[in-house]
């Protein structure tokens, strides 16, 4: 990973945003939580030194409490896995050996049939 060094990206950020219009730097307010700090200062800066009516966001919507657990597609995949393993491990064991099985059948009690 490259040194930045924190004044020159900062002229830089300078730079940029005051070439931007007011609804570019409205846009890009509003995604202020993926911002830098040093590029939420200057954008806050920028804004201020213009006097608009701006607020830069530092909430994003789609983030949720780090109290709620969250179930990805991984979790699914690796379930499914678990439960095709185990139906494909009860498969070979009917298959190999049908006898053990049947009888494992035939001793359950009637309640369960």
């Amino acid at each position: 990973m490259a040194f930045v060094d924190t004044e020159q990206e900062r002229t830089r950020l300078e730079r940029v945003y005051a070439d931007m219009t007011e609804g570019e730097l409205q846009a890009i307010a509003k995604d202020g939580v993926s911002l830098t700090a040093d590029a939420m200062q200057v954008l806050s800066a920028e804004i201020a030194r213009r006097g608009l009516d701006i607020a830069v966001s530092t909430w994003h919507p789609k983030t949720r409490p780090s109290s709620q657990v969250e179930f990805s597609t991984r979790h699914g995949i690796v379930m499914l896995a678990i439960f095709a393993g185990a139906g494909v491990a009860l498969i070979l064991l009917v298959i190999h050996f049908p006898q053990w099985f049947s009888g494992c059948i035939r001793t359950l009690p009637k309640s369960w049939w």
